[in-house]
């Protein structure tokens, strides 16, 4: 199969080409970038003909780039094991497997683990008691992201449109006060915390700093696509709702309670 369908869904391809175009009259043309797939055979396409001729080759491109070459480019995997290329494959090619095919042919040395995201979702106590089929609808706005430690996974004063579950390591929000030397640090979230709630207020702004203290795995859930899905299942965003408001309540005990011990009067 090359019906590109795969690369069309998967949220880490950005193949592109490009199309010229002329005006009838001869008076002006256009040169305009478009979405394109490694999966087409004109993609690889040269004077004399395709690079990758067969359906097999250009698969294999694409396997191997998102699991191997992507670490030599990025640092990390191109494959977030959100699973939307198995789901929208229409013959059912499933990545998972094909990966661990490839682990045996090269002599058991492993190639890279995919998690199957339901299963790392489900564990987090962020959806502990959810119905499944919520959790359902929560995973399709989930990605699976590791930072390195002393990484920022976000940054004061940007735009907010996304949370964080995070599932290992140690994460500190810091406050970047003008004229101080380093940041300030404000509070520590570990395995089994939830990180953000600013993408559920507007304008959608990072009040702190988030730096990995250790290296960290976490959940990113997509707000916006999170934010829609409220809009049109009003119960899964009752859902949602009521666990956030179970953390901003939480949160600003905890702020509270910060506040007094540094302002507090202390008694004789």
């Amino acid at each position: 199969m090359s019906c590109t369908n795969c690369t069309m869904v998967c949220p880490t391809c950005f193949c592109m080409t490009v199309e010229d175009g002329n005006a009838v009259d001869g008076s002006q043309a256009s040169r305009t970038p478009v979405r394109d797939s490694c999966f087409t055979l004109q993609y690889s396409y040269i004077h004399g003909g395709s690079v990758r001729s067969s359906a097999g080759a250009r698969y294999r491109q694409w396997l191997t780039h998102k699991l191997a070459t992507w670490h030599d480019q990025f640092g990390e995997s191109g494959c977030v094991g959100c699973g939307r290329c198995i789901t929208w494959c229409p013959v059912g090619i499933d990545i998972t497997k094909e990966a661990r095919a490839d682990e045996r042919r090269f002599l058991g040395r492993p190639l890279m683990q995919i998690h199957d995201l339901e299963h790392i979702l489900v564990d987090h106590p962020f959806v502990q008691g959810m119905h499944l089929e919520h959790v359902r609808t929560l995973l399709g706005c989930c990605s699976n992201r590791h930072f390195d430690s002393g990484e920022h996974l976000f940054r004061g004063g940007n735009e907010s449109n996304e949370f964080y579950l995070i599932r290992e390591g140690n994460v500190s929000l810091e406050s970047d006060s003008p004229g101080a030397r380093s940041p300030a640090p404000v509070e520590s979230r570990s395995g089994g915390d939830i990180l953000g709630w600013s993408w559920l207020v507007k304008p959608y702004r990072w009040h702190f700093d988030a730096r990995a203290l250790t290296a960290a795995a976490v959940l990113i859930v997509d707000a916006r696509c999170l934010r829609d899905k409220c809009d049109t299942d009003h119960d899964f965003g009752y859902e949602i709702l009521r666990r956030f408001a179970e953390l901003m309540v939480r949160d600003v005990r905890s702020m509270s309670l910060q506040l007094i011990d540094m302002y507090g009067t202390r008694r004789a």
